[in-house]
């Protein structure tokens, strides 16, 4: 696999509100199969980049920012719970930020769709919750992901992949491989920035042998 973007973005809007709680290295928040190989996952648990908790209401747009750039604007009314009915109040966020070879080794978020290579512009992992209750999102517009990169002319073909679960391994599914992610200048300094349809694994990525599509 090539060498990963560095990476580091600023949405050019401004959040108000928001509190970052705390830095846990020790959970993995990431749901673990049944087939998953025990010792395995607990390595990845010990191993993989901390994961970084903030709280947002959602009365109004919040913005966060992870400790290697990530910046993740939600909107107001951005979640719903399990049974698609709105959510008020504080709503606690886990952001865990992949960057690297071996962070990518370390959490076991492997660059793989379809069995096919990818080239990595970064990868997080992104949860909300409320009363320790999982929640989703209110449409496929509420989210706003962005992911930094240094490079002084970044990749035009950049594109969304999911993944729900992380094993030993992980196949990431493109959202849409014939639109591209947006690239922001924004003081300077270049971002992909885009909204999310889900919450979970996000990875900014394109396909390794083909130049960006499937």
């Amino acid at each position: 696999m090539k060498k990963l973007l560095t990476l580091t973005i600023v949405l050019g809007v401004i959040a108000t509100g928001c509190k970052k709680e705390t830095i846990d290295p020790t959970p993995d928040p990431t749901p673990v199969s049944g087939n998953s190989n025990g010792a395995l996952a607990a390595f990845f648990t010990q191993n993989a980049p901390a994961v970084q908790t903030f709280t947002v209401n959602t009365a109004a747009p919040q913005l966060i920012t992870g400790l290697q750039g990530t910046r993740v604007l939600f909107n107001a009314n951005s979640f719903v719970d399990q049974n698609n009915q709105p959510v008020s109040g504080n709503v606690t966020i886990q952001l865990r930020e992949v960057f690297n070879k071996k962070d990518i080794i370390l959490s076991g978020a492997s660059t793989v769709s379809y069995g096919k290579p990818l080239i990595s512009g970064g990868e997080i992992f992104l949860m909300a919750t409320q009363n320790n209750y999982e929640l989703r999102l209110a449409s496929n517009n509420s989210v706003t992901v962005g992911i930094p990169t240094t490079m002084t002319s970044p990749m035009s073909n950049m594109n969304e992949f999911y993944a729900r679960e992380i094993n030993d391994t992980a196949d990431f599914t493109p959202v849409d491989t014939t639109q591209f992610i947006p690239i922001i200048n924004y003081n300077q300094a270049y971002y992909y920035s885009f909204p999310i349809s889900q919450l979970n694994w996000i990875n900014c990525d394109y396909f390794y042998a083909l130049g960006g599509q499937q």
